[in-house]
């Protein structure tokens, strides 16, 4: 992901005045994460998470820190579609 997708990202939590934002991605670029940081504005209200496949599979220190803010992230079926997390 880069630094365009993180400008978005940031205004999309802003408008729908989200709570927690936790982001998939094969990887993120070093401009995503710079320009995630430059709009503190929004994610100073928000608690979010970076998390990579590798992440999920693995169960890291980070998907478990995510868990802690959404459980339901457990439950999630990555093989059988984001949609499990629903049923």
């Amino acid at each position: 992901m880069d630094s365009q997708i993180a400008k978005v990202l940031a205004k999309n939590f802003k408008q729908h005045e989200a709570e927690i934002g936790i982001v998939f991605a094969v990887g993120y670029t070093k401009d995503f994460k710079s320009r995630l940081i430059k709009e503190h504005d929004v994610l100073e209200k928000i608690k979010f998470h970076l998390l990579t496949l590798d992440d999920y599979v693995n169960e890291t220190l980070v998907f478990k820190e995510a868990l802690k803010d959404l459980p339901l992230l457990g439950h999630l079926d990555i093989e059988n579609g984001l949609d499990t997390l629903n049923n």
